[in-house]
C-alpha cells in the first residue's frame, strides 16, 4: 500500500500531526521532522576590533546565513544592548550595524554578537579600544600641551659587546620639546652615546653594549606645557644563550576596508635578543604621526592608520630585525566604495582667540576630521 496517512490529536493546547511513513510503517512527527531540517545560523561577517579615537563614532557590522526567524542581538558586558540614544542597531541590506555615535572611554571593552533560531545559536566577541587624547591645558598662564608617551621604552637585551645597540620610544605633542637620557638617574652625554629626536622620536645608541653599559635608562621629553617620561632595564644575553634571529608567528592577512574605515594591521614576532620592528607601505617607511600610531610590546606589532589615502589599494610591509637576521610580512589592502563618499574635511576644533605680549610664544592648533584629502595651511606672522 502506497502513499500515506495522516493523523491529528488535540493535547489541549495545540495539535500534533502525525503521518505514516511508507518504508517503515511508522508514525512520524511532523513537527519533529520539521525541527530536524532547521540548520543553525551562521555568520558570514564577523564584526571586527575596532580602535576609535574618544568621541569619534565606532561601527561593527555582521551578517549570517539562516532562516527568517533567525534573530540578532547585541550585548556589552553581558547586557543586552537596545537601539536608543546611546546605541543605533539597525540593518542596511544584509548587513546588521551596531553603531556607538560618540565614544567615551568606558565604551571600551568585549561586545558580543549573538544569532539564534530554533535550530541553535552561535555567538562571536570582539573588540572596542578608544584612544584618548590629551587634554590640553586651559590655565590662562599656559596654553601649551603637555607632551605624552605613545610607544613606551621596553626591557631589553642585548648581545655582549654589540655594537650600535639602540633604544627607542615616541612621543606626541612634543614638536617644540627636548629630549633627555638618564642611566640610573645620572644625564647620559652626547659623548657618551649617540641620541637623536626629531620632535616625535627618540633614540639612543651605545657605542658598545657591555656590562657596564646595562642599567636603568629613562627617557625625558620637556615641552612648554610639561613632561612626559619612559624607561627600560636594559641587560645582556647570557653567553650561554645563542641568539635567535626574528619569525613572525602571526604573519600580517590581506584586507579590504571601506571608505573611511579604519586600518588596523596586527602581527607577532619572536626572536632573542628582542627584534625591532619598521613598517613600510608601497616599499616607503611610515613613521608615527597624528593618524599614524605603531605599537610593538610583548611581541605583538599593531599598525594603525586613522585616515587611509589608498585609491587603488597598498602593500604594506613589517619588518623583524635583531643582530642574528630579519624577517618580513607583508599584506595587500584595498579600498572597497566609490572615494566621492567621503566627506569633506570638518574643524572639529577651531582656533581660538590668544592674548599675548609681545615678544611672547605663541602656539595655535586645530583638529581637523579629513575626507578624501585636505591640507593643512600654516601661516606664521
Amino acid at each position: 500500500m502506497g502513499g500515506s496517512r495522516s493523523r491529528s490529536i488535540d493535547e489541549g493546547s495545540g495539535i500534533v500531526e502525525f503521518h505514516v511513513d511508507p518504508n517503515t510503517k511508522r508514525l512520524v512527527n511532523t513537527a519533529l521532522n520539521q525541527h530536524d531540517k532547521e540548520a543553525a545560523p551562521e555568520f558570514v561577517l564577523k564584526p571586527k576590533r575596532q580602535f576609535v579615537n574618544e568621541n569619534e563614532s565606532a561601527k561593527f557590522k555582521a551578517s549570517f546565513e539562516g532562516i527568517e526567524s533567525t534573530s540578532l542581538t547585541w550585548s556589552f558586558q553581558g547586557k543586552q544592548l537596545c537601539d536608543g540614544d546611546k546605541y543605533k542597531i539597525y540593518k542596511d541590506k544584509d548587513i546588521y550595524i551596531l553603531e556607538i555615535p560618540k565614544v567615551i572611554e568606558d565604551d571600551q571593552g568585549t561586545y558580543t554578537c549573538k544569532i539564534e533560531n530554533i535550530g541553535g545559536s552561535d555567538t562571536t566577541d570582539t573588540e572596542l579600544e578608544v584612544f584618548v587624547r590629551p587634554k590640553s591645558q586651559t590655565d590662562k598662564s599656559s596654553m601649551f600641551l603637555s607632551p605624552t608617551v605613545d610607544v613606551s621604552l621596553e626591557d631589553t637585551e642585548f648581545v655582549d659587546k654589540q655594537r650600535d645597540a639602540t633604544l627607542v620610544c615616541k612621543f606626541h605633542n612634543a614638536i617644540d620639546g627636548k629630549a633627555s637620557w638618564y642611566k640610573d638617574g645620572r644625564e647620559v652625554g652626547s659623548w657618551q652615546a649617540k641620541q637623536k629626536f626629531d620632535g616625535r622620536t627618540a633614540s639612543i645608541t651605545l657605542r658598545d653594549a657591555t656590562k657596564r653599559a646595562c642599567g636603568v635608562y629613562e627617557c625625558i621629553v620637556r615641552n612648554t606645557g610639561g613632561e612626559a617620561k619612559t624607561s627600560c632595564q636594559v641587560s645582556l644575553l647570557d653567553s650561554n644563550t645563542k641568539p635567535v634571529p626574528p619569525k613572525f608567528t602571526l604573519s600580517l592577512n590581506d584586507q579590504t576596508v571601506e571608505t573611511g574605515d579604519k586600518l588596523v594591521l596586527e602581527t607577532e614576532v619572536t626572536g632573542k635578543p628582542r627584534p625591532s620592528l619598521k613598517w613600510f607601505k608601497d616599499n616607503e617607511e611610515l613613521g608615527s604621526s597624528q593618524d599614524i600610531r605603531m605599537e610593538f610590546k610583548e611581541g605583538k606589532g599593531r599598525l594603525i592608520m586613522d585616515n587611509l589615502d589608498l585609491v587603488e589599494g597598498s602593500k604594506f610591509t613589517c619588518v623583524a630585525k635583531n643582530i642574528a637576521g630579519e624577517d618580513e610580512t607583508v599584506a595587500n589592502v584595498n579600498i572597497s566604495g566609490s572615494t566621492e563618499l567621503r566627506e569633506p574635511p570638518i574643524f572639529t576644533r577651531e582656533l581660538q582667540d590668544i592674548q599675548a605680549n609681545d615678544g611672547d610664544r605663541v602656539e595655535m592648533s586645530v583638529e581637523v576630521k579629513e575626507g578624501l584629502r585636505s591640507e593643512l595651511l600654516k601661516q606664521t606672522k
